[in-house]
């Protein structure tokens, strides 16, 4: 063979795409490790075994919808997690093409962008329930009216002249890049009322470039936020080249749903959003080549790919199981843990490091159509309200029979608070049931008016700890050690889930997606699932 032949042949050789993983572990059955196993599924060929472990008797995660039984047989859906999404974007896309792959559809239920819910959402502030601009009139009314607005027209008139970050700097708090670009006012009365409803944390922790990166971005293209914004640059300018790409496929794979995002403000389903992780659960149930193990406990990983776990109700005698890749969904502590012979002690502090918070939610259904005075989505507390305002330390309201209307055939109202998160610390004593009722009816009466004498037919607890990852300041630059690490020495180890790149179902489904892509497509099927910090700085 010629030395020109021989280069040919290798340079073939160094083409040929390796086989397919031959068994897969999935570790969790949330909604990031069920739709990874999905995406996983519909990708690999059948020839792949997949195993998904979860250590809960049922599968889900903090996915929990509850039909309950009103007067004259009607009924009504407590939501014990996430209780909507949103269609918008590359996240609301993929979450959207996965209802639709998934037979969804004839469940759904559209809130539409005309709706009281869409229009009418409110902030608890200066003693009163306030609503927030959702027109052009209303945010007139809103600058001009609302104590919430103070300082804000010259806040945004003088942000373009605002001093921009250190040079150097890698990431901020919140509450330090909204109070230097804007005021501290706006930090604590609106940036962190938002934060409440979807971090349930703390402003003056929480990473601003890892929970708000486009205000990041935006400040890196032009210097300011407000001339950003002038010059025409936003969200999908400022994508990376594969979520641009992966974008423009979900969107020529779906054209008939470019309307519906047009339209829609939210969406859940008939049975509400555990109908999705059914749906999802039922289709791998279905698929010869995948197996679905509840109430295993995944005690430890090893480099090789050995996976050993042990009953979660009983001692039973531990089991190894070798796979080929294993994607783990679990808490990064939990994983931490489970890697702790085979992962040096910097990789495992990151892991462990990345803390979360408890929040409870408490459920009430009244008989009454009529007990709430305003109709909308619900309300949000920022961090300025005092203790005597809030002593039960209540994050936000959700007016539910009021955002998601024709969900239920009962005509009462249902009304949800989330209690605690950052309040609570992260290792909290919460306290009981009985108590966080009480809560969710004090804050009821102190905040609507809600009368005391005024009884829920029915009311439901759900204590869900440490179920919202916080990403600190510096998570970014955290994960790009950790994503490098991984490269380098568990090739075999993907990670997903809501404590890397995004807390939101809608995140969580993306990345897991992401994921599965690329174990299946590239080249030696390897991905860490944190590709998208690789190049942070």
């Amino acid at each position: 063979m010629s030395r020109v032949t021989l280069r040919r042949h290798v340079r073939g050789l160094a083409t040929v795409q390796p086989a397919p993983p031959a068994s897969i572990a999935v570790l969790g059955g949330g909604i990031a490790g069920l739709s990874a196993a999905y995406f996983l599924q519909k990708q690999l060929p059948p020839s792949t075994k997949l195993t998904v472990y979860d250590k809960a008797p049922r599968i889900g995660g903090w996915v929990s919808s509850k039909t309950l039984q009103a007067e004259n047989s009607t009924q009504f859906v407590f939501e014990e997690g996430p209780r909507s999404l949103r269609p918008a974007g590359l996240p609301g896309l993929s979450a959207l093409d996965l209802v639709y792959e998934l037979g969804l559809e004839d469940k759904l239920i559209l809130v539409p962008k005309t709706s009281a819910s869409a229009k009418n959402r409110f902030i608890y502030f200066a003693g009163k329930v306030r609503k927030a601009p959702s027109s052009f009139l209303g945010a007139l009314n809103f600058i001009l009216f609302s104590p919430l607005s103070k300082g804000l027209i010259p806040g945004i008139l003088r942000e373009p002249f605002r001093r921009n970050r250190p040079r150097g700097a890698t990431d901020e708090s919140i509450r330090d890049f909204v109070g230097r670009r804007f005021s501290p006012y706006i930090a604590d009365n609106l940036f962190s009322a938002i934060i409440h409803g979807v971090y349930a944390g703390d402003i003056t922790k929480l990473s601003i470039r890892s929970t708000q990166p486009l205000f990041w971005d935006l400040e890196s293209k032009a210097g300011s936020i407000v001339r950003a914004l002038w010059k025409g640059h936003k969200r999908a300018t400022l994508m990376p080249e594969e979520d641009k790409q992966l974008l423009k496929h979900l969107e020529n794979k779906r054209p008939e749903l470019a309307s519906t995002i047009k339209s829609t403000s939210i969406y859940t389903f008939k049975n509400g959003i555990q109908d999705m992780t059914d749906a999802l659960q039922t289709h791998l149930a279905g698929c010869k080549n995948v197996e679905i193990r509840c109430g295993q406990r995944v005690s430890s990983l090893a480099a090789d790919g050995a996976v050993t776990s042990t009953s979660s109700t009983d001692d039973e005698t531990p089991q190894t199981e070798q796979f080929d890749h294993i994607v783990s969904a679990l808490p990064s502590t939990q994983l931490a843990l489970a890697l702790a012979p085979s992962l040096p002690s910097h990789a495992r502090d990151i892991l462990s490091g990345i803390p979360s918070v408890t929040v409870a939610v408490v459920n009430l259904y009244y008989d009454d159509p009529s007990v709430l005075p305003v109709e909308g989505f619900g309300y949000l507390i920022p961090r300025s309200v005092s203790v005597s305002e809030n002593p039960g330390h209540v994050l936000g309201v959700v007016f539910d029979s009021s955002s998601v209307p024709s969900q239920d055939t009962a005509r009462g109202t249902k009304v949800t608070c989330m209690i605690g998160g950052h309040h609570w610390g992260t290792s909290p004593s919460p306290p009981h049931n009985d108590s966080l009722i009480a809560t969710a009816r004090d804050i009821l009466h102190r905040h609507l008016n809600v009368p005391t004498t005024t009884v829920p037919h029915t009311t439901n607890v759900a204590l869900q700890r440490d179920c919202i990852p916080q990403y600190h300041v510096g998570h970014g630059a955290r994960m790009r050690t950790l994503h490098h690490h991984l490269h380098a020495n568990h090739r075999n180890l993907t990670v997903v889930g809501a404590f890397y790149a995004g807390v939101s179902v809608n995140d969580c489904i993306l990345n897991a997606r992401k994921a599965a892509y690329a174990i299946a497509n590239t080249h030696a099927h390897t991905a860490t699932g944190l590709e998208s910090f690789a190049n942070w700085q």
